[in-house]
């Protein structure tokens, strides 16, 4: 009899065990994986930062005198992501501003077209060395300008997120505008 009792004990803690055992199976399971943006996330594989992809006009505000020559870099940051090259579509004001030029300044990427028509510049940058070091404000073009008249006045991007006419940076892979953010420059002529 005493031998049946301690084999029921046995029994239910060899039951309680396995039971807790599974239970903290399940929990851990549960506390290691998380809904993130509707994907899931098993820890140890990392999610790449949502960082905005980027074409901007540096300095972002600037001074200038009428007659002097000012210059304007066109910049791109795409955080380490492989890129393919860029539209960058701008609009400026002829009453207040004349295009002088437009230099390639990155020699990891080529400008096939530097247009400058009426009110707008487009300039198309291809990627052409391929290497380990990330587009991250990275000056691709200068763009010089010739103030006219005093006031002020801006540069701006033509860009629609997500669509492919605008401004656009396309990723190698897959060839997606992944474009998200545009900042131009404001120009305080005297």
């Amino acid at each position: 009899m005493l031998n049946k009792i301690h084999k029921e004990k046995i029994i239910t803690i060899a039951a309680a065990l396995f039971l807790t055992v599974i239970l903290s199976i399940i929990i851990l399971l549960m506390l290691g994986r998380r809904n993130v943006d509707n994907e899931t996330y098993l820890p140890g594989l990392e999610e790449k930062p949502k960082l905005p992809y980027s074409l901007s006009l540096e300095p972002e505000t600037l001074t200038a005198t009428v007659g002097s020559e000012m210059k304007v870099d066109l910049v791109v940051s795409a955080f380490g992501e492989d890129i393919n090259g860029l539209d960058a579509i701008l609009f400026y004001d002829e009453k207040f501003l004349k295009v002088v030029r437009v230099e390639e300044v990155s020699s990891r990427f080529l400008i096939p077209r530097k247009l400058v028509e009426s009110k707008k510049i487009i300039i198309t940058a291809l990627r052409q060395l391929y290497d380990d070091e990330p587009t991250n404000g990275e000056t691709v073009a200068s763009i010089y300008f010739k103030p006219l008249k005093k006031g002020q006045t801006e540069i701006s991007f033509e860009f629609y997120e997500g669509k492919t006419v605008g401004s656009t940076i396309i990723k190698a892979s897959g060839s997606e505008n992944i474009l998200s953010e545009v900042r131009g420059t404001v120009i305080s002529i005297k």
